[in-house]
């Protein structure tokens, strides 16, 4: 009975007994559908296949896997005969012969041929010389295979593998595809912080390189790496897992490769010729401004070449050859002075000062400068720092010494009205019966050394007559000289020619200021920091005046505002940076530090409206924008603002205030500083005139240097021309504001013995007399600092 049948009777049967049976009936023909016959399972059934039975079924497999096995042999065979037989002529085997090339086996003949014509699978030392058309020269390849010749510039290759041009500026390149070798360590030096990416031999990208020393994997084939364009001189990529000194990208030739006969007729030796040439030999000056990196300074701690933090126009020298444990000093440099290198070029240390001792290892320099220091940048041997000369090659000793005696002989029959004119103050200020020294080297713009004898100087005090020559230095008593007088100087090539300058003369008695009590501000750098205001007070006190010093910076229990290391700039807000450091505004009442400033305003618009020179951006910049300049007028600008300094500060009105600056302003920025602190000065005098009208204002230009060879460079070259400018500013001033002078201290302050001396030693063993060098050229010691407060003294007793 078929399934579907008794399915059918389930469904339609009304009775449930004869239901039951229907059931077991469908599932007993179920079974038997399945099995067919039901004299076997299922599973065994459907094992038979297509055979009659299981067995039979079995019984073709086995013949099936017999014929596979001698198919099998019979291929083992054949190949084995074409082993044997390869290379014997028949065709078969050349071309199964021809698909081997260099121990790899290509897919067909043809790849296997043209590969062979790249020569890529010469065996290596397999050419003779004699199958060359030339006679090479053995040459050593460099260990260094990154070549800086093949680079992509103003791109930079990720960590994913892309290339990409820089976000932040910065000045990077690529290297070109540099074959490596799988399963191999090499050693990366002086490159970009993301170095670099590995490639497979089709060039395709594996993985980025994540260190400096890294190993290839198995698939390598080639690299890229990234550089700064600052680095591409001194980049290496060698084998190895040991950073070894930087050596240039190609190879060297073995001493005597080539001979005399090869050498072009351009470029003959000495050898050569039949008299001795004329050579030239370097000047004093190693630092040469034509051979520089601009934009980036070296690192003193690290030797690598990075650009500055802020916005300072800064550039590093190229290497310069040293000698090891040598005396070198530099000036008119970058305050991060530079760096010493080995004979690979390799970092040593840092250059901390500037006179320096080199390292024993140490046979190269890089000395970094700002750019307007380009034309005055020195270094040279020894450890006294001599007047600029510039970098060039010069005659030999026996040539120059013609030179220079024809032009002495020129120069003394031509004097120089300019270069030896008379820095004179238009007043000068005494204490009866206490003594100054007015100092000849002082008060004259040239620092020439026979000035000073081959000169006639007098001072005339007309009410006699009376002419006082002297020769150095004459010292003047207030109770002895007129109300007026003259300082003249007679021409020693011209005879009619006299120089002079009328200087007015204010004097009081010790006793005239007695029980007086001023109030005094004391503005300037580490020169007026330190000490000043104690011996000004103890000057003071024996004359019966008992001072009061005002100010944020505290030294010895003494309040002023001396501030180490600052310019004319640093007050104003012009320059926000003392060192690296940024200076921020100062807003709260008490002691200062040297990064905070307590002069600056927020400029209001009436600031910005009538002196928009002097409001500045505040961004801890060492050249901030003006108001005036700023294309962005938007946003906060500050001003020096003497009013709010004394408000904030809870500080009395002064009765005088002192300003004393410049030093630094000169060191650091040169013929820069002239212009920028004379605006620094205008603003200033004006601010604190405002708020103070009955204030009385010093103006203390640049002391005395001291009369060391670069001393006396900066006097020559900068310090006269200040003295002179503010001598100039001071007398506008006073058209329209009163109480404000020029105080004439470097007249009153010796050059030559005032500054400090390293330790004494004896000249000879049978000589009692001593020696020593001169260490410093701008701080005075004890000697200085006495002199200093005596002609200060003096101001200050004529004008409170």
């Amino acid at each position: 009975m078929a399934i579907e049948n008794i399915l059918n009777s389930i469904l339609n049967e009304p009775y449930m007994a004869k239901m039951r049976q229907h059931i077991i009936d469908g599932i007993e023909q179920v079974y038997k559908d399945a099995t067919f016959d039901g004299d076997v399972s299922m599973e065994v059934i459907r094992s038979r296949g297509r055979s009659d039975s299981l067995d039979g079924r079995l019984d073709e497999m086995d013949n099936d896997q017999q014929e596979s096995i001698a198919k099998l042999m019979h291929t083992d065979e054949r190949i084995s005969e074409i082993i044997a037989n390869a290379g014997d002529g028949t065709l078969p085997s050349e071309v199964v012969d021809m698909r081997t090339l260099g121990g790899k086996v290509f897919d067909i003949a043809g790849d296997a041929l043209r590969e062979s014509a790249k020569g890529t699978f010469i065996p290596e030392k397999s050419l003779k010389v004699d199958l060359l058309e030339y006679t090479p020269v053995k040459g050593v390849a460099s260990k260094n295979m990154f070549n800086k010749e093949l680079v992509v510039r103003g791109f930079y290759i990720n960590n994913s593998g892309v290339v990409l041009a820089p976000v932040d500026g910065s000045s990077t390149a690529i290297s070109h595809y540099i074959a490596v070798l799988p399963n191999t360590t090499y050693t990366l030096t002086n490159v970009f912080s993301q170095r670099g990416y590995l490639f497979d031999k089709n060039k395709n990208p594996i993985q980025p390189i994540t260190a400096n020393t890294f190993t290839t994997l198995e698939n390598g084939g080639f690299i890229r790496i990234n550089v700064h364009e600052y680095q591409l001189d001194f980049a290496q990529l060698e084998k190895g897992a040991v950073a070894t000194p930087v050596t240039p990208f190609g190879g060297s030739l073995p001493a005597n490769s080539v001979d005399e006969t090869q050498i072009l007729d351009t470029s003959i030796p000495e050898t050569k010729l039949n008299f001795k040439p004329l050579v030239y030999l370097p000047s004093k000056n190693m630092f040469n401004k034509n051979n520089i990196v601009k934009g980036v300074y070296a690192n003193p701690t690290t030797g690598l070449l990075v650009p500055p933090t802020d916005d300072s126009i800064v550039s590093v020298s190229g290497f310069i050859p040293v000698k090891p444990s040598t005396n070198y000093v530099i000036k008119d440099v970058f305050f991060l002075r530079g760096a010493f290198y080995d004979r690979s070029q390799k970092t040593v240390s840092g250059i901390l000062t500037n006179s320096f001792t080199t390292p024993a290892n140490a046979h190269f320099v890089r000395i970094n400068v700002h750019d307007y220091q380009l034309d005055f940048a020195q270094m040279e041997l020894g450890s006294i720092a001599t007047p600029y000369t510039p970098y060039a090659l010069k005659l030999p000793e026996e040539i120059n010494q013609i030179v220079n005696d024809i032009n002495e002989v020129v120069n003394e029959k031509n004097y120089n009205e300019s270069k030896n004119r008379l820095l004179l103050p238009p007043k000068m200020f005494f204490i009866e019966d206490e003594i100054l020294p007015l100092y000849k080297s002082n008060i004259f713009a040239s620092v020439k050394k026979d000035l000073t004898s081959t000169l006639k100087t007098a001072l005339i005090d007309s009410t006699k007559p009376r002419f006082s020559y002297f020769y150095e230095d004459i010292l003047l008593n207030g109770k002895e000289l007129p109300t007026s007088f003259q300082i003249g100087v007679k021409q020693y090539n011209d005879q009619t020619k006299n120089y002079f300058k009328e200087i007015a003369k204010e004097s009081v008695s010790k006793t005239s200021k007695t029980g007086l009590t001023p109030k005094i501000i004391n503005i300037g750098d580490s020169l007026t920091n330190r000490n000043v205001a104690q011996q000004l007070r103890d000057k003071l006190i024996s004359y019966g005046v008992t001072p009061t010093f005002y100010g944020t910076m505290v030294n010895a229990n003494m309040s002023g505002e001396g501030r180490e290391g600052w310019e004319f700039e640093n007050f104003i807000g012009m320059d926000n940076t003392y060192n690296t450091s940024p200076i921020v505004r100062q807003l709260e009442k008490g002691e200062s530090t040297l990064t905070l400033n307590p002069f600056l305003k927020l400029a209001t618009e009436a600031d910005k409206s009538t002196n928009p020179k002097w409001c500045f951006r505040n961004t801890g910049s060492n050249q901030e924008v003006s108001y005036n300049d700023s294309i962005d007028k938007t946003g906060n600008f500050y001003i020096f603002d003497f009013a709010y300094y004394v408000s904030t500060q809870e500080i009395a009105m002064p009765d005088l205030v002192t300003i004393a600056l410049s030093t630094n302003d000169i060191s650091q920025d040169g013929i820069d500083a002239l212009a920028q602190s004379r605006l620094a000065l205008e603003i200033m005098i004006k601010q604190i005139k405002k708020v103070a009208p009955n204030c009385k204002i010093g103006v203390i230009p640049s002391p005395s240097w001291g009369s060391t060879d670069t001393g006396n460079q900066q006097w020559e070259t900068y310090v006269a021309t200040w003295i002179e400018n503010c001598m100039t500013d001071v007398l506008n001033y006073q058209q329209s504001l009163s109480g404000i002078d020029i105080v004439p201290i470097w007249c009153h302050l010796n050059r030559d013995f005032n500054f400090p001396y390293s330790e004494a030693k004896d000249l000879s063993t049978i000589n009692q007399s001593k020696i020593a060098t001169r260490t410093e050229y701008i701080h005075w010691g004890e000697s200085g600092k006495k002199e200093y407060t005596n002609a200060l003294a003096a101001y200050v007793m004529n004008v409170i």
